[in-house]
């Protein structure tokens, strides 16, 4: 059976991951205590990422087959950026040691033009993480797109649309993004990673095929008016990659 130590466990991606990884045997690292868990799982109580050795519990004799860094701190624009890049570059150089391979999962946020104060100081991190171990041969680093139907992004909008629309609001939205199904996510993790930096990623959509409900009728001249009012607040990160889309065509980026 496979070890698998996960940090940031008890986040979005971590808990899918819980599911997707039931036959392998999951060490899960958390600030959180984990009430429930699986028979293949065992907790490992961590502490704020801007202690010494916040993974210090870590039994550092077990020899594991992969690590996935998923800890981040809070998004928040007033933390010390240097002290939690320092303690991702500790611990994933501590990681290399006891593992295979290390897995650090970056935001498609490293994109964007427009981004909110916390959002810059969390893809900042990323990016500086990142480029410390793009060479490293014992590091992977995939770049996770939204993923549609779980989480607190894209898949809120999805459901207050279909929930609350008489009509296809968004059938005039032309631009296009790339998005993940937590299937898939789980199908990248059981797979054979590779060493650098790829994107992960199920489609490639179209806005207005993200939000169609069939059920509805298309409304091409009211979808235009309100595609019209949103172009004024493409300041709001989100409101942005609506009205515009993502473009991954960057020249550091190596996509499969």
């Amino acid at each position: 059976m496979k070890k698998i130590l996960i940090t940031g466990s008890t986040g979005t991606v971590g808990s899918i991951l819980r599911k997707e990884l039931k036959h392998c045997k999951l060490f899960l690292l958390s600030r959180r205590k984990i009430e429930s868990l699986s028979h293949n799982e065992i907790f490992i109580k961590s502490y704020n990422l801007q202690e010494k050795h916040w993974w210090r519990n870590i039994d550092n004799s077990i020899k594991f087959d992969l690590i996935i860094h998923l800890a981040e701190e809070v998004k928040n624009d007033s933390i010390d950026q240097e002290s939690i890049i320092k303690a991702h570059i500790e611990f994933i150089q501590f990681s290399k040691i006891i593992s295979k391979l290390v897995i650090y999962p970056i935001t498609a946020y490293i994109y964007d033009k427009k981004q909110s104060s916390n959002s810059i100081a969390y893809t900042a991190i990323k990016r500086q993480v990142m480029w410390q171990f793009c060479n490293d041969k014992s590091v992977s680093l995939p770049i996770l797109h939204p993923i549609l139907d779980v989480g607190s992004g894209i898949n809120i909008f999805i459901k207050l649309n279909y929930k609350y629309n008489f009509c296809n609001i968004f059938s005039s939205f032309n631009a296009f993004i790339f998005v993940l199904t937590k299937k898939d996510l789980g199908l990248f993790f059981n797979s054979k990673i590779n060493p650098g930096i790829s994107n992960v990623y199920s489609k490639h959509l179209m806005i207005s095929d993200i939000f169609f409900v069939a059920s509805n009728y298309n409304c091409k001249s009211l979808s235009k008016v309100f595609k019209f009012i949103l172009s004024f607040f493409t300041f709001i990160p989100l409101v942005y990659l609506l009205v515009n889309g993502r473009n991954i065509n960057n020249c550091f980026i190596n996509d499969e």
